[in-house]
């Protein structure tokens, strides 16, 4: 059973999709958290393809009187941020924008404990109070000012789960092989929603893993090749602050 396509060979059902998380948008505008939402679905499932080439072509286009790419990447990640949070139990009235990146670089349980540690900060004179930008930051350098995980602890924790990542992927190639088959009709109408699952599923995985991803292929020494390249938690925490406020960006 294929799927209906239009006539420039686009989902139907994928443009059906946009278009609901669209309007989604323009009557919530006011509502931070669902709008940062329905991007965050748009952006996660490529459900833009269906209008433009990028992510970024996409909001320029067709968001340029609202916002901009770079506040709308911000938006999904205070919106990543405070999901991962509330999950926890936390209560998270109003996330601080300057921190949400500082936040969002940290691996889930990192990203509670710090967000634990900033509340009790800036509640220490004032029990009602919520945690601000400086609250966070002081909580994250009193974690990093941890113990350095012995490096080789961390690449063999990072063989575990670059490991698990090749496992998602070649499951994902199965599911594809088998949605080709006779039988994997149905399978491949949904083909997209396995897609998008498993690259979720790894975006999970590299994020909470014991490494960071550099891709300063300007500017940062410790790139020295012209590609991006696996860099364990101890070397990044022992490169200078400017260059891992770099590195970060890209985490």
């Amino acid at each position: 059973m294929d799927l209906v396509t239009n006539t420039k060979g686009v989902s139907v059902e994928r443009l059906a999709e946009l278009e609901n998380l669209e309007e989604v948008i323009r009557k919530n505008w006011d509502a931070a958290a669902q709008v940062a939402e329905a991007f965050a679905m748009i952006k996660e499932k490529k459900l833009y393809a269906s209008r433009c080439r990028t992510w970024r072509q996409y909001i320029d286009e067709c968001w340029r009187e609202k916002l901009n790419f770079t506040r709308a990447d911000r938006m999904i990640d205070a919106f990543h941020v405070q999901h991962a949070l509330e999950s926890s139990g936390a209560k998270v009235e109003k996330l601080p924008v300057r921190a949400v990146q500082k936040i969002r670089r940290l691996g889930y349980n990192k990203q509670v404990m710090a967000w634990d540690a900033a509340q009790k900060l800036a509640q220490q004179y004032k029990p009602d109070a919520r945690p601000e930008t400086k609250h966070i930051e002081q909580a994250i350098e009193q974690m990093d000012a941890g113990p350095v995980e012995p490096i080789e602890a961390v690449r063999e924790a990072a063989a575990d789960f670059k490991a698990l990542i090749r496992e998602v992927q070649s499951l994902v190639k199965r599911i594809e092989e088998l949605s080709l088959s006779p039988w994997g009709d149905e399978l491949a109408s949904r083909i997209h929603e396995v897609r998008a699952g498993a690259e979720q599923a790894v975006a999970a995985v590299k994020q909470t893993a014991p490494y960071a991803l550099c891709y300063c292929v300007r500017g940062c020494r410790l790139c020295k090749n012209r590609k991006p390249r696996w860099i364990s938690r101890a070397i990044y925490r022992a490169a200078p602050e400017e260059i891992r406020e770099k590195m970060g960006e890209h985490v």
